[in-house]
């Protein structure tokens, strides 16, 4: 757990503790305090996130193209130039919602990083969202190996040669 999520809950509590002490109603009040901190732990819980290699354009185009693949529709789009969110559904119909976040390095010649988080529902879905993940990540290096270049037209992928083990031709 992150230590701002502890701090707050601790607050929490020690409030609830307080007011106890002051007066009336105070199972009532720590209980309230109590579900209030699992409902907020619950809900920072849902929102899986993971930093992928590429520059934010790059990963904007490969989460698109990763909810085409999964068969998820893109419903809302909003972004500027190193942020942006995108909306989509689930099979059964529940609310995605993928945040897209260059990150900035610290040092200006380190490669760069964008941070991905997806949230299902209010609370989540971890296995749903590792598997958006999954695809975003597969699609951005698919994007980053396999740019198009002038001579293949616009979607269409160059496939990198590969070698196959086995005796050379040239050996006797």
């Amino acid at each position: 757990m992150n230590p701002m999520c502890r701090t707050r809950i601790a607050l929490n509590l020690v409030v609830a503790a307080a007011l106890c002490a002051a007066g009336n109603g105070c199972l009532l009040l720590a209980g309230g305090a109590a579900a209030g901190g699992a409902a907020g732990y619950a809900y920072y819980r849902g929102n899986v996130t993971e930093k992928i290699d590429g520059d934010f354009t790059t990963v904007w185009h490969a989460t698109q193209d990763a909810l085409y693949d999964l068969g998820m529709p893109i419903k809302k789009v909003s972004r500027d130039t190193l942020s942006g969110v995108i909306e989509s559904q689930t099979g059964n119909g529940e609310r995605v919602k993928i945040s897209i976040e260059q990150i900035i390095p610290k040092i200006p010649t380190d490669p760069p990083q964008t941070e991905v988080g997806v949230r299902i529902a209010t609370f989540g879905d971890q296995e749903t969202s590792r598997r958006i993940l999954q695809q975003i990540a597969f699609r951005t290096h698919a994007h980053a190996v396999n740019q198009p270049s002038g001579a293949l037209a616009p979607g269409t992928w160059r496939i990198p040669p590969q070698s196959v083990p086995g005796p050379s031709a040239s050996a006797p």
